[in-house]
């Protein structure tokens, strides 16, 4: 600093060359903080924000080039991912579990259309699972409900009516005497 020229011409042209020499190390430490962001996402994102490995070898290539002097845009932000969407309902029952299959169907009386009088015909099936359990074994206990409509009308559509599910003794002592509730107080299962 104690060697500066007294000159004005000369200080002016030492300070333009410094004002750009300044230009492009900020230029140059905007696109590595760039580039850091975008490693960081890649390393420690989710695996759906994970980025290609040939995306980010195209970011380093234009920074190994010559450097031209002149104005540059900063580098644009990363996008926002989108938040996951959640699934509803209740997970699947395994698939190693073994299934026994009941099948509930129409009494021959019921399966007469409400509004024409004809007889209805079998269109298909709604099956749901129920977790069931016997002494010392799980097994997966499959409902098969069978679905009747009429070909006359077309309008009514009739189900199966699902069997009453009895409470098993095991799940009345689990409810009375692992909870201390009274017995009167235990809810109903249909």
């Amino acid at each position: 600093m104690d060697n500066l020229p007294a000159e004005v011409d000369v200080l002016q042209d030492l300070v333009r060359t410094l004002a750009e020499a300044l230009h492009l190390k900020d230029t140059e430490i905007a696109a590595l903080k760039h580039r850091l962001a975008l490693f960081r996402q890649h390393e420690f994102g989710s695996r759906a924000e994970r980025v290609d490995p040939a995306q980010l070898a195209l970011a380093f290539l234009g920074m190994e080039g010559e450097r031209e002097p002149g104005p540059s845009e900063p580098p644009p932000a990363p996008a926002a991912p989108e938040p996951k969407k959640k699934g509803h309902g209740r997970r699947r029952l395994p698939a190693e579990l073994p299934r026994e299959r009941a099948e509930h169907t129409l009494p021959p009386e019921a399966q007469v259309c409400a509004k024409c009088g004809r007889c209805l015909k079998w269109i298909g099936e709604e099956v749901s699972e129920q977790l069931d359990y016997r002494p010392a074994c799980l097994f997966i206990r499959q409902h098969a409900r069978a679905k009747y409509a009429c070909p006359g009308c077309q309008e009514s559509v009739v189900l199966a009516p699902m069997p009453q599910q009895p409470m098993r003794y095991c799940q009345m002592l689990c409810l009375t005497g692992h909870d201390q509730a009274a017995t009167f107080r235990t809810p109903s299962v249909n």
